[in-house]
């Protein structure tokens, strides 16, 4: 269900497993596991409000049972979508910081691609994208060389929509040095069609956004609308509200429509997102 990126099926799925009898022992093995991939779904699904209640919880009740692997899992990663939503950046580094204080990050290096998107999500956010651009694509390009790691598609759709990200977030911050935005835009296009070839669904929807930022960033207008329309048709499809609304967002500021923009803006807070124009900076990064 989710290579197919079936990711509503996904958490109803979950959500009728968790038996009365799993509840009782919800750190088991499996039912930690059923936990992590349920905060994955909800946030690509965009289910923001259910996510803001969900992850302090279960990062609480962890770290009270000392269960630091599970804190991890539960406040990073795609897990920080609670946290920016709620606008609290802040809190986003600080359950980032308390949980890998436990680990030796450089020796666990699946570890470090919680703690990499939680900081490439976070600087796109705050608006720090292109003075974070060195320290992060650093980190990127350890981890992807790494011989210990082993990347499956979709592990390898997350490696290169994170680099699309902070690419088009710092372009978006970034609109005078020739010399870093030439660079970003070779590392966005690598990536978007990196995107493109893995020919997985939220792969492709990914790879629109990513051409979208391209299309953008060199003032091609119609190529940016093209591109966001077929993100948000890909994005519906999907059921992914969260990043529906925001391609609805940054599709009125490409066309210069108010209306759309106020919709967009609307149905993104409506999910739980406390300011629309920063989770756009993750959601559809560079279009603005």
């Amino acid at each position: 269900l989710l290579l197919a990126s079936r990711y509503a099926d996904a958490v109803a799925w979950l959500d009728r497993a968790s038996s009365s009898a799993a509840k009782a022992k919800q750190w088991s093995h499996e039912n930690f596991d059923a936990h992590i991939w349920r905060l994955v779904c909800l946030d690509r699904l965009g289910r923001f409000r259910e996510l803001r209640a969900e992850v302090p919880r279960l990062t609480l009740e962890a770290e009270r049972r000392g269960n630091h692997l599970a804190q991890l899992f539960f406040s990073s990663g795609y897990a920080s979508g609670a946290w920016l939503a709620a606008d609290a950046p802040d809190q986003a580094a600080a359950a980032l910081a308390a949980a890998v204080a436990h680990f030796d990050l450089e020796h666990v290096p699946y570890l470090r691609i919680y703690e990499l998107q939680t900081l490439v999500r976070t600087a796109a956010y705050e608006g720090r994208a292109s003075s974070s651009w060195s320290s992060l694509d650093r980190r990127h390009e350890s981890l992807v060389r790494d011989p210990a790691l082993r990347l499956s598609r979709g592990a390898a759709a997350n490696f290169h929509h994170m680099r699309a990200c902070l690419a088009a977030a710092a372009l978006g911050e970034d609109t005078t040095d020739r010399g870093r935005r030439a660079t970003w835009l070779a590392k966005l296009r690598a990536s978007a069609n990196a995107l493109a070839k893995l020919k997985l669904p939220l792969g492709d929807a990914h790879a629109a956004i990513a051409f979208a930022a391209l299309s953008a960033q060199t003032n091609d207008r119609d190529g940016a609308r093209a591109h966001l329309s077929r993100a948000r048709a890909l994005f519906v499809t999907l059921e992914m509200n969260g990043y529906a609304a925001a391609v609805q967002r940054a599709l009125g500021l490409v066309t210069k429509d108010a209306a759309l923009v106020d919709q967009g803006t609307g149905a993104l807070v409506a999910t739980g997102v406390v300011d629309a124009a920063k989770m756009a900076r993750i959601l559809v990064p560079g279009v603005d």
